[in-house]
């Protein structure tokens, strides 16, 4: 916006008073500040001329100057609006940038590498008798607020961890049962939570079957594919 003046008209408030606004902005941004009012008689009429000059750098209006009571309390009325609409704006960019903030690191920036690494480490701390038969799985997930989390299955019944997985399961990991395949696992885990899908890896290549479940939800598969 450029700067401009405009005047404004006649008020409506009573046959003997009048306001005649004289408005000259700079404009630099959104917030107004530094409004004087002076009131000045002239005979039966009472005339207000109000010359204002706002610089717009914020985001509320502020810093009102009122010699005279004529309109400070709609003043000070539209200064509390104002200030509360920015003190408002403030707390949602912060809540923002600190949301912006939180989406940094692996798990966004390289879900599909986490899914996969995360996956041929829990492997290959299986029995060596059991690597060529179990599968173990993780996958990132994201729930409704942004928030991404890694989910670990086992193709073992009832999400049995062998002795030397289970210790290996990272504080903030989540494990669920499965009822066979590692992977359809987490996927109808995320379902049934409220989580979305982002990448799923597995320890073993993934079959036809996990692939088309995994993508059916909208996810990536983050390990190599067992071929025909």
């Amino acid at each position: 916006m450029s700067p401009g003046v405009g005047v404004g008209g006649v008020c409506p408030a009573g046959p003997a008073l009048r306001r005649v606004r004289v408005w000259v902005g700079v404009i630099s941004g959104v917030n107004m500040g530094d409004c004087l009012l002076t009131p000045n008689d002239d005979h039966d009429h009472y005339n207000t001329y109000s010359y204002c000059i706002g610089a717009f750098i914020g985001g509320g209006l502020t810093n009102y100057l009122v010699a005279g009571g004529i309109g400070k309390a709609a003043l000070n009325k539209l200064k509390t609006e104002v200030l509360e609409a920015s003190e408002t704006a403030t707390t949602r960019a912060a809540a923002e940038g600190a949301q912006q903030a939180a989406r940094v690191g692996a798990l966004f920036d390289d879900a599909v590498g986490v899914a996969n690494a995360r996956s041929v480490a829990l492997q290959e701390l299986l029995p060596a008798g059991s690597r060529g038969r179990v599968t173990m799985s993780a996958g990132v997930v994201e729930d409704a607020a942004g928030n991404r989390v890694v989910v670990v299955a086992t193709s073992e019944p009832n999400g049995y961890l062998r002795p030397g997985v289970r210790e290996a399961i990272g504080p903030d990991e989540i494990v669920v049962a499965g009822t066979g395949h590692a992977e359809a696992d987490i996927v109808a885990w995320a379902d049934a939570n409220g989580y979305q899908v982002i990448a799923v890896g597995a320890g073993r290549p993934h079959c036809e079957s996990c692939v088309a479940t995994i993508e059916g939800a909208g996810g990536t598969t983050a390990s190599p594919r067992r071929g025909p």
